[in-house]
């Protein structure tokens, strides 16, 4: 009997389960039509790849990677545009509009690597960067890579860096003033803007002639295609060949004074590159009418050639002394010598007295001078607080706070 009871329990048992199996999916059978079981699969599959990809631009790379020039076009007799892909054909990270990448360039007589700095003249782009220089007269990297770089060659290239980029987020009016080579940042925050319809967008660019002109073709079709851009070029020595109305809008150089006139109001985000004395002399003016600090953004164009030459080294063994002076020991060079007050920073301490550090852009953005602290530590010019930073340093802004040991 019990034995009997226990199969009729088990078969009771199974009935329910089938039951409950069957009910369910009726439930689900009527639920799975509004459900595009395909499109679902196809979009999870498409979200996964763009994660994996966003995971992977995401994370730039420390110090150099390899990279080859995939192309080489000429912009105008002394300016070159090299589109450059990496040759892990790995994607690329994403930069903000505006950013530069330093370029490791292994020069021919040279016995270091030489460093420069070059704008990002297009769109952030997962497949290649594109760089825009200008040869400059004597200028030891430019004439490298205008006469000796081509298609196929390597380069060493750094991940993308500066605090020189476009606010994204800010629905502001957008005004970007550019001389020169200065225009090359620009390029890629123009790109940019053509995303953001409601967004003001005036583009000031000045340059010498038509001859010295950029990109005119390609900012004539953002001017024509997005209506919420607008460009003004200004030719400082037209040639006879360059038209007023069609080629350029005036010759007189930009003031705050024209900006007034063009925007009716200095409510803006303002953005300027091109030479020191010209982001300078703007900043000044915009500050007198007013406009916040924090709305102006400035960039200037000089790189090495603004670089003071290296006075005659001091002998290994010789101490530069004075009372009351701190002491600042640079290790792998063997020198001591001492900081006054008065002095700027740590960069021009140590090129005073013939110690090499590789310097770019003198600003703190590009950190190619950063260096080692081995004992003390400094504080940033300008900077506010008491803060005091070791273990390493930015010496073209840096300045020691008591004694320093340094590895340079």
């Amino acid at each position: 009997m019990q034995l009997v009871g226990l199969i009729l329990g088990l078969t009771a048992l199974a009935r329910i389960a089938q039951l409950a199996y069957e009910y369910y999916s009726r439930r689900w059978e009527n639920l799975l039509p509004a459900i595009d079981v395909e499109q679902a699969t196809a979009d999870a599959v498409e979200t996964s790849t763009a994660t994996k990809l966003l995971k992977l631009s995401s994370s730039a790379w420390a110090g150099f990677r390899r990279f080859v020039v995939a192309a080489k076009i000429r912009e105008s007799a002394d300016v070159v545009t090299f589109h450059l892909v990496p040759q892990d054909g790995k994607p690329l990270p994403a930069f903000r509009p505006g950013q530069y990448v330093m370029l490791g360039l292994k020069i021919p007589g040279q016995k270091r690597t030489i460093r420069r700095c070059y704008s990002l003249s297009s769109g952030p782009s997962a497949e290649c960067y594109q760089v825009t220089v200008k040869q400059v007269p004597e200028g030891l990297a430019s004439t490298h890579l205008h006469d000796k770089v081509d298609v196929g060659t390597p380069l060493n290239v750094a991940a993308p860096a500066g605090s020189f980029h476009l606010n994204e987020t800010s629905s502001k009016p957008l005004v970007m003033i550019s001389g020169g080579i200065g225009i090359t940042p620009f390029l890629s925050m123009l790109e940019v803007t053509t995303k953001q319809p409601e967004r003001r967008v005036i583009f000031v660019h000045s340059v010498r002639n038509g001859r010295e002109h950029i990109r005119k073709e390609e900012l004539q079709e953002l001017a024509d295609t997005f209506h919420q851009i607008r460009i003004i070029t200004i030719y400082t020595a037209p040639d006879d060949c360059d038209i007023l109305g069609i080629d350029y809008h005036g010759s007189e150089r930009i003031t705050v004074d024209s900006l007034v006139r063009l925007l009716g109001s200095l409510d803006a985000e303002f953005y300027l590159c091109g030479s020191a004395a010209m982001t300078k002399s703007l900043t000044v003016q915009l500050k007198d009418w007013g406009v916040p600090e924090d709305s102006i953004q400035s960039e200037g164009f000089g790189g090495a050639t603004s670089v003071p030459a290296a006075p005659q080294p001091v002998p290994a063994t010789t101490v530069v002394s004075s009372p009351a002076a701190t002491q600042v020991t640079f290790q792998q060079s063997h020198k001591t010598v001492f900081w006054h007050p008065g002095m700027e920073t740590i960069l021009e301490l140590a090129e005073s007295h013939g110690v090499p550090i590789n310097s770019v852009c003198r600003s703190g953005d590009c950190g190619a001078c950063r260096i080692g602290i081995l004992a003390g530590c400094v504080q940033y010019k300008d900077s506010c607080g008491d803060s005091c930073e070791e273990g390493s340093c930015l010496p073209c802004r840096a300045q020691p706070v008591g004694d320093l040991v340094l590895n340079a």
